[in-house]
Parts: C-alpha cells; structure tokens; sequence
C-alpha cells in the first residue's frame, strides 16, 4: 500500500536509493530530502487512503522550475485517473493548468472560471 503510494506519487525511485530504503530516517521535517523529494512524499502520504479529492496548497512553492513542472504534471496524471485536484496558489502559471478557477478578494469569491484553456483563457467567465 505505501509502496504503491509512493510510485503513484513519482516517490518510490528515490526512495529506493536512500540508505535504508523506507525505513531511512529524513530527518525533522525531511531536511534531508530536497524540496520535489518532500513534494511527492507528501503527495504519496495523501494517496494512502485513495481519497478522491486532493488538497495542493501551494504545491509548487519554493521548487524550481523542473521540478514545480514534474509535480504539476504528476497532479495532471492522478487528475486523468479520477482524482479531483484542488490546487491553492498565487501562481498565475498554475492557475492557467486548471479546468476551473476560483479568485478569491477579501476572503471572498470575486470571479470562476470554467472551462479554463491552457493558455489561461476562461470560455466561460461569471
């Protein structure tokens, strides 16, 4: 189960280069790990029980490029094997890989979007 977990999550390849495989201790807060490395794991940890939503707040935040890419891209194949993603980000590039976005204002909803292309463009704005 944590196995299959972590290959879901892109983890299992990395993992099974550390020194005692899953029993390897990452240190508080897996300060041994790099910031794509604690990604996925918490990634694989959210997949244990199956849910169908998965909840990313901020998920690319603090990752560069390639590796903030490889996670969008991993939530793109759970997406495409039924799970709902909900991504919360300040990142107009995330947002653009949405089917649908919320802007919140003042702790409100100020706009959704359906629909959402790509390119970021809403087809059908409210």
């Amino acid at each position: 189960e944590i196995e299959a977990a972590a290959k879901s999550a892109n983890a299992h390849s990395f993992i099974e280069t550390l020194p005692s495989k899953y029993d390897t201790d990452v240190g508080e807060k897996g300060g041994q790990l790099s910031g794509g490395q604690k990604q996925r794991v918490a990634i694989a940890r959210s997949l244990i029980n199956d849910p169908a939503l998965i909840l990313a707040d901020e998920a690319t935040g603090n990752l560069d490029s390639k590796t903030a890419d490889e996670i969008l891209e991993l939530f793109d194949e759970l997406h495409a094997e039924g799970k709902t993603i909900l991504l919360v980000t300040h990142e107009a590039e995330v947002g653009r890989r949405a089917e649908n976005v919320l802007r919140l204002k003042d702790g409100n909803i100020d706009s959704v979007e359906r629909g959402v292309s790509r390119d970021g463009e809403a087809t059908d704005a409210k």
